[in-house]
């Protein structure tokens, strides 16, 4: 009788197959977990700088009172447009023409009387024979005279918080107060005696005495607190009072 060797094949391929699956299975239960993903790495911080005010600002960030690129330095502004005075009766008394580096003031006959050099926030004031009359310079919420050597400071405007202005000497001495009013602007001495206002009416601006005659009037674009300028006598100079009312203009002062 022929002895059969199939079974104990079949049951040693059996066990030879579930120990396979068991090998299989065993790393799954036994693997380690992975370890977490490194969290991405952080931008370094920007360095940070003061600002003049002392804010701390990112170095990337330019604070609002920083000086401009030097692509604005030496920058000049002139006026954009004509500027035409006329007097009580309707006559052109005198004009403020466009320059490329200011201005220039011409009488009735055209004739040159000054010329205004404007560069950065300061304006040169020069007669028809190129003498230099003085100087306007702007520093913030105030406007300087100052003499033609510019070693003196002959009269000083400066806003106040109501929306005033004071004119006061060299000497620190109060001359006049420029008042808002609704209509513009009133100009008056120390003792609050009423000298002159500046009315903007219908796109007409006027300078008027205390007896509200008008004295200059014009149509054209430019600063009602420049028009009172004009009215501001102390200031003996015409060429001078219109280089404040040219410097106001081309600052956009309303």
């Amino acid at each position: 009788m022929r002895t059969s060797t199939f079974a104990p094949t079949v049951r040693g391929g059996r066990c030879f197959a579930s120990l396979t699956v068991l090998l299989l299975l065993l790393p799954i239960g036994c693997q380690e977990a992975a370890p977490p993903a490194a969290p991405p790495a952080k931008a370094p911080a920007l360095p940070k700088v003061e600002s003049h005010s002392g804010t701390p600002v990112a170095s990337n960030e330019v604070a609002s009172d920083q000086p401009k690129s030097s692509s604005d330095a030496g920058q000049s502004h002139s006026l954009k447009q004509h500027i035409h005075f006329k007097d009580a009766d309707g006559h052109r008394v005198f004009e403020l023409k466009p320059e490329p580096d200011g201005a220039k003031l011409v009488g009735p006959d055209e004739k040159e009387m000054a010329r205004y050099h404007v560069k950065d926030h300061t304006l040169k004031i020069k007669d028809a024979e190129d003498v230099v009359l003085g100087h306007i310079v702007r520093v913030d919420d105030h406007y300087k005279v100052e003499d033609p050597e510019r070693k003196t400071v002959l009269f000083k405007l400066a806003a106040q918080g109501d929306g005033d202005w004071t004119v006061e000497n060299g000497n620190q001495e109060r001359l006049y107060r420029i008042k808002k009013r609704d209509y513009g602007y009133e100009i008056e001495l120390p003792n609050d005696e009423s000298v002159a206002k500046a009315k903007l009416k219908e796109g007409k601006h006027s300078l008027r005495n205390a007896q509200d005659v008008t004295l200059y009037s014009t149509k054209d674009h430019a600063s009602t607190l420049g028009v009172a300028c004009l009215g501001l006598e102390k200031i003996n100079s015409l060429p001078i009072r219109l280089g404040l009312l040219l410097q106001m203009t081309i600052d956009e002062r309303p």
